[in-house]
C-alpha cells in the first residue's frame, strides 16, 4: 500500500501585470518527513482558489475548494507522491479576474515500481525544470455562461468579450455618438447630446465628455440634422427653421453621450472612469436596452459635493448608489456606499454584473450593492444592452424633485426646462473614462 503524503500548494509569487496574474508553483525544503510544504504570502487581491491534483496513472483525481483563506491552512490536500503528479490551478481575484495554469511534479530517484519515492523537497532556489515543470501551455477551463454577445451565446465564462482603451482613434469604429434632446418629458434633462469635438474628445488615451453651452438662437436654433432618437420627433430633434414655439424646447446646454455597436446580455462590466465635480452634472454609465429602453445604471454619482435627500441622507458624489431604470420608473438598490470624499477626486473601477437571477454592483473590486427583484430583472432580460457612456445635468431620474427639498435644488425639473443656469466650474469638469471591459459570466462571481 502507498504511503499519503500531504501537498499543500501555494501561489508564491502572485504577479499583478498586463491585467492578469502569472502562476508559478513554490516549493519549500523540509526534512525527515513526506510533506511537500509552499507558502502562500498574503494577498488581499486572491479571492478564492480551485485546484486538483491527478496522477498520471493508477489513481483518480482529487479535488479541494477553498474561499476564505483565513480559516486554518487555506489550501490542501492528501496525494500518494510516489508517482508523477499533476497539478491544475484556478485563481479567482477581487477584480473577478480568473487564471488557471496547469504543473507537473516528477519524483527523483528509483523507477515507479520501486517502492515510495516521495516528490524531493528542495528550495526555490535550487529549483531545476525536471524537478517541478511548468507546462508550456497554461490550461483553461471552459465554465458554462448564459452570456450572449451580438447575438451570439459565449462559448465559455470568465473570457473577456470586449474591450475599449481610446489608444487611437479606431474607438470610433465601435461607438455611435447619440444626437437628441433629453430636456422633453420624461427626462427633464438640460442638455441636448451633440456630435462635436469640444463635448466628446479623446486625450492621453482616455475619453472626456464635457457640459457647454448650448447657445442657440433666433439665427441658430436648435436642430439636429442627424439626430439619433428613434421617431425623429421634433422636440428631441428640432426644426431647421426658427418657431417661436419651439423655443421652449431649446435645451440649455450641450453635452455627449456614446452607445456602443456591441450589444450583451449578461456580462460583468467594468469602467474605469474619473467622474465630474459640479452641481447638477450626472455621468451616464449604463447598460441600456434599446427594445425597451430599460437600462442598468452601473454608478449613480451625482455631481454635487453635498446633498440631501427628504430624509436627511446624503446623496452628492461622496455617495455611489447602482440601480436601474424599468418600465420608465427609476429603481435605486438599498444598498450604497459613502466615502469621506467625492468619488470624482480619483479613478475607480465601477462594475456591474448582471446575471439572471441577480445584479451585483462593485467598487474597486469591492460589491457594496445589489438588484434582486423578479420584475426588474425579467423586464431587463427581454432586449439586448448596448453600453452607454454620457454626460448630462440635472434630469428628473438623476435629481427627482420628490426625493428633494426645494431649498436644497433651486429648480423644478418640470419647470421652464429645468436648470437653466450652472457655475462657471462646472464647465471645467469633466467625465473622464480611462478603459472598459466586458466578461462573459459564471455562476460563481459575487
Amino acid at each position: 500500500m502507498m504511503s499519503p503524503g500531504l501537498l499543500l500548494l501555494s501561489l508564491a509569487v502572485l504577479v499583478l501585470g498586463s491585467g492578469a496574474f502569472q502562476i508559478q508553483p513554490m516549493v519549500n525544503d523540509t526534512k525527515n518527513d513526506e510533506w511537500v510544504w509552499v507558502s502562500l504570502p498574503d494577498d488581499q487581491k486572491i479571492c478564492s482558489v480551485f485546484f486538483y491534483t491527478e496522477h498520471c496513472e493508477n489513481e483518480g483525481p482529487a479535488f479541494n475548494y477553498r474561499v476564505d483563506p483565513n480559516i486554518g491552512h487555506p489550501w490542501a490536500v492528501k496525494e500518494y507522491l510516489n508517482d508523477t503528479l499533476r497539478v491544475s490551478v484556478v485563481v479567482e481575484t477581487y477584480q473577478s479576474e480568473i487564471i488557471s495554469e496547469s504543473f507537473k511534479i516528477t519524483p527523483r530517484g528509483g523507477s515507479r515500481d520501486s517502492g515510495l519515492k516521495p516528490v524531493r523537497k528542495y528550495n526555490i532556489g535550487t529549483r531545476r525544470p525536471s524537478d517541478c515543470e511548468a507546462l508550456k501551455h497554461p490550461q483553461r477551463f471552459c465554465i458554462p455562461t448564459d452570456s450572449v454577445f451580438n447575438g451570439e451565446a459565449c462559448e465559455c465564462g470568465g473570457r473577456m468579450i470586449f474591450s475599449e482603451t481610446f489608444e487611437n482613434e479606431s474607438w470610433r469604429n465601435n461607438w455611435q455618438h447619440m444626437e437628441h434632446s433629453r430636456l422633453p418629458n420624461p427626462y427633464y434633462e438640460s442638455v441636448a447630446f451633440v456630435h462635436n469635438g469640444i463635448n466628446s474628445y479623446v486625450k492621453d488615451n482616455a475619453l472626456h465628455l464635457r457640459v457647454t453651452p448650448s447657445k442657440y438662437s433666433r439665427a441658430n436654433p436648435f436642430y439636429l440634422k442627424n439626430c439619433t432618437w428613434s421617431t425623429k420627433e421634433k422636440v428631441y430633434c428640432g426644426y431647421s427653421r426658427y418657431k417661436i414655439q419651439s423655443k421652449k424646447y431649446w435645451p440649455p446646454f450641450n453635452s455627449a453621450s456614446i452607445i456602443s455597436m456591441s450589444d450583451f446580455t449578461y456580462c460583468r462590466i467594468e469602467i474605469e472612469a474619473k467622474l465630474p465635480i459640479g452641481d447638477w452634472l450626472f455621468p451616464v454609465l449604463s447598460l441600456k436596452s434599446k427594445i425597451n429602453s430599460a437600462s442598468i445604471r452601473i454608478a449613480i454619482v451625482r455631481g454635487n459635493k453635498q446633498l440631501k435627500d427628504i430624509a436627511g441622507n446624503e446623496i452628492g458624489g461622496k455617495s455611489l448608489f447602482g440601480g436601474a431604470i424599468v418600465d420608465m420608473n427609476r429603481h435605486e438598490a438599498m444598498r450604497h456606499v459613502t466615502v469621506g470624499k467625492h468619488f470624482g477626486e480619483d479613478f475607480h473601477t465601477y462594475t456591474a454584473i448582471w446575471k439572471k437571477n441577480i445584479i451585483i454592483f462593485k467598487v474597486d473590486g469591492r460589491p457594496y450593492a445589489e438588484i434582486t427583484d423578479t420584475d426588474i430583472l425579467n423586464e431587463l432580460s427581454e432586449g439586448k444592452c448596448h453600453i452607454q457612456l454620457g454626460l448630462t445635468v440635472g434630469g428628473e431620474y438623476n435629481f427627482p424633485d420628490s426625493r428633494i427639498f426645494p431649498d436644497q435644488k433651486p429648480f423644478r425639473n418640470n419647470i421652464n426646462g429645468g436648470i437653466r443656469n450652472l457655475s462657471l466650474h462646472n464647465f471645467d469638469s469633466e467625465l473622464v473614462i480611462r478603459s472598459l471591459r466586458v466578461y462573459s459570466i459564471t455562476d460563481y462571481e459575487q
